[in-house]
């Protein structure tokens, strides 16, 4: 490619006096510059049992939204006796407004149906005021991964995100149910923090009562359940500051200081 994009990338062992390909990749690419697909050469086999080996072919078309995110990947495999691919799975992802992975979602190939079955679903919660920039996280970057119950051999969910990750939840397919059932929940919790956000102009109503109401000695101020202290000020008609100070849970005010 004239923009120097890799388009092949080939692993060959050197066995009875020749170079035997062990292993290759194949890649295309749309005018975004973003891959469209990629096809791999391998060779499957069990522990070291080469002589059952079988090489195979798997394809993995790419689509992308107006945006170059992923949204779509399926991959199939190659059939030799048919010459054909053949559909094995597919992998669909969503974003939010705000550029986080909203969900996902995985299929199989039904071969009785000729058509997509699900598989099992992620979805996630974040909290939008808090930017990935103000996280100290124990990873590098704005990805988190975690192995399935296959361990190290294993598929790895990667969650990327730019804000505050609270929930991941999995659904996967139920066989009795028939149908997709709560299978995994992950919650992330964070310490408390001073995070750097932008000011905001919002109006926000709290059920404060002030009491007795005229008064002219004291009034008694109760605050809302879960505010732990207010500032109280004191103004005339004509606007003049006559008092102002901080107030706790059932705080009583000296009118005549």
């Amino acid at each position: 490619m004239p923009d120097g994009r890799a388009v092949m990338h080939a692993n060959y062992d050197w066995e009875n006096d020749k170079w035997v390909l062990n292993w290759k990749n194949e890649w295309t690419y749309n005018d975004l510059g973003k891959i469209a697909s990629e096809i791999e050469y391998y060779w499957d086999y069990e522990g070291d049992d080469w002589v059952n080996a079988v090489f195979k072919v798997v394809k993995s078309l790419y689509t992308y939204d107006s945006y170059g995110r992923l949204t779509e990947e399926i991959k199939s495999n190659w059939i030799e006796q048919f010459k054909v691919f053949v559909n094995e799975s597919k992998h669909t992802i969503t974003y939010d407004l705000n550029n986080d992975l909203l969900s996902e979602a995985y299929y199989k190939w039904g071969f009785a149906l000729s058509a997509w079955v699900d598989e099992r679903t992620m979805t996630t919660t974040y909290n939008p005021q808090i930017p990935y920039s103000e996280l100290l996280l124990p990873f590098n970057q704005n990805v988190y991964s975690v192995q399935d119950e296959g361990g190290d051999d294993g598929e790895e969910y990667r969650i990327y995100f730019n804000h505050m990750l609270l929930t991941y939840t999995t659904k996967a397919w139920n066989p009795d149910k028939q149908s997709l059932q709560n299978y995994q929940m992950m919650r992330f919790h964070y310490t408390q923090g001073d995070f750097n956000l932008p000011v905001q102009n919002q109006s926000v109503e709290f059920n404060i009562q002030v009491y007795p109401n005229p008064a002219s000695q004291f009034v008694r101020i109760q605050l809302p359940d879960g505010i732990i202290s207010a500032v109280f000020v004191l103004s005339d008609l004509q606007g003049r500051q006559m008092m102002n100070s901080t107030v706790n849970q059932d705080n009583e005010i000296n009118l005549q200081q």
